[in-house]
């Protein structure tokens, strides 16, 4: 591994990544920044085993490869360089990465690569995206209540979760599969509903997306037209769909308490 940088930009990508680095654990690999440089850049990323970061920074890459430097003496000596501009060489014989800037020479050794564990890739069957700024407003606000007691975990966290237009438009898509009187199928299960519809020679489609809903599984039908026109009349964002059986009467109801209320006949549902 061997690239150059901005010594401005190291220093501030690595202020940001070190924060993650565990000071507690017992694998020293943990306390560490691992540098990974490829063709297409360098990727910084740390991790305590229950938060892990990654960012990107800008850099010239002579020779592709990975290493992982101590967090905080890495930090100290990025801050203190004497040069605008940073060069940092992995020497595997020596087992260090030699960093060069200005007429200062370091030789950091590096902590154990393989000891380091692999984050996840970014993305996932569930992607939202929010605004950063509201976004971290919105948590400023509610932290300073979230308990400090370790001996249980889950009440120092905060909860997120993520509404949309979620089954309007899920509705409006597979329909377009539902055609010559074919219904369109709903299949619940723990924590998600599946959109889907099928018509002999025409084609088949289906789309999963989240819902907070709990209880055994089951499927429904319904005409297309007749879902989404109730869907499309709610004015609020959020929609409440009660449904009790395969065979009975849906309602659809919206969800800000403004009293709308929709009742929709199932289709029997050939299996």
């Amino acid at each position: 591994m061997k690239i150059s940088c901005s010594s401005s930009d190291l220093l501030a990508h690595l202020q940001t990544v070190a924060r993650v680095a565990s000071t507690r654990s017992a694998v020293q690999a943990l306390s560490g920044v691992q540098m990974a440089a490829q063709e297409g850049g360098v990727e910084l990323r740390a991790t305590d085993m229950e938060v892990g970061l990654r960012v990107p920074l800008q850099a010239e890459v002579t020779r592709p490869g990975v290493a992982v430097l101590p967090g905080r003496l890495t930090l100290d000596v990025v801050r203190a360089l004497p040069a605008a501009d940073v060069t940092l060489e992995l020497r595997p014989t020596e087992g260090d990465v030699e960093i060069r800037s200005g007429s200062a020479t370091f030789h950091i050794r590096t902590l154990r690569a393989e000891d380091f564990p692999p984050l996840p890739e970014p993305g996932g069957d569930a992607v939202v995206e929010v605004p950063a700024q509201a976004f971290v407003e919105t948590v400023q606000r509610v932290a300073r209540s979230a308990s400090r007691d370790e001996t249980r975990p889950i009440l120092t966290g905060i909860l997120v979760s993520a509404s949309g237009q979620e089954l309007r438009s899920v509705v409006g898509r597979i329909s377009l599969m539902a055609q010559k009187n074919a219904p369109l199928r709903l299949r619940f299960a723990e924590g998600e509903l599946t959109v889907s519809a099928q018509t002999p020679d025409v084609g088949e489609a289906s789309q999963t997306i989240p819902v907070p809903f709990a209880g055994e599984p089951f499927e429904i039908g319904f005409n297309p037209e007749f879902l989404k026109d109730g869907l499309e009349s709610v004015a609020a964002d959020d929609v409440v769909l009660k449904l009790i059986s395969p065979l009975r009467p849906g309602l659809i109801e919206a969800g800000d308490a403004s009293g709308f209320l929709y009742l929709i006949m199932p289709i029997r549902l050939n299996v």
